[in-house]
């Protein structure tokens, strides 16, 4: 439980690595949205053997998985940087595809932690939850980004992703003294599930 009560001392997402790190929870990690790269990148604070950054980086017609409104051209140049500075670091590794798709290539009980940064919406969100938390440890930590009930900037995104957290602890019946929420300040709040068993 050692991991647990680090957890509640969290007040910022920029902690994340350093607590991971002292809880010997570091091996493994995966991001699930990585944009621009900048949660991959604080990840790297944690001193991983791996780093696994997960993003389709495609201009879909959906504005839940494009709430920024970016061109292929600009997703495309976001990758290549990434993929470039990923050349020069054997900790980092890129998968360019579907959530969904891409857990799939993963084992059972592998991460020790998986942050999901993707799809906002109630669903989508609930969605990236289910399929990335079989490939996450006993022991370690699902967890993500913006856990708010906010719209977007772009006003076409209701974020959904405060209810997900909830519905997905109440249907598989996780105890709500395994989540820990870091409230917004400037960064938009984030949630972490400690994963005691195989729940």
């Amino acid at each position: 439980m050692r991991t647990l009560e680090a957890m509640k001392k969290l007040t910022l997402r920029q902690e994340i690595p350093q607590m991971l790190k002292e809880c010997g929870i570091n091996q493994y990690l995966i991001e699930v949205g990585v944009r621009w790269g900048f949660g991959l990148r604080n990840l790297l604070q944690a001193d991983p053997t791996l780093v696994i950054g997960v993003d389709h980086w495609n201009a879909t017609r959906n504005p839940a998985q494009n709430d920024t409104n970016l061109t292929q051209p600009q997703l495309n140049d976001m990758y290549s940087r990434l993929f470039h500075e990923s050349l020069f670091d054997s900790r980092i590794r890129l998968l360019r595809g579907k959530s969904g798709d891409v857990c799939k290539w993963f084992p059972r009980l592998w991460a020790d932690f998986v942050y999901i940064d993707a799809d906002h919406t109630h669903e989508g969100c609930l969605a990236d939850m289910a399929y990335w938390w079989d490939v996450v440890a006993r022991g370690g930590i699902l967890a993500g980004h913006d856990y708010n009930l906010a719209t977007n900037k772009n006003g076409k995104v209701d974020f959904g992703v405060q209810t997900a957290v909830r519905q997905f602890i109440e249907d598989r019946k996780i105890s709500s003294d395994c989540l820990v929420t870091i409230e917004n300040k400037g960064d938009s709040g984030s949630w972490l599930i400690y994963k005691i068993n195989g729940e």
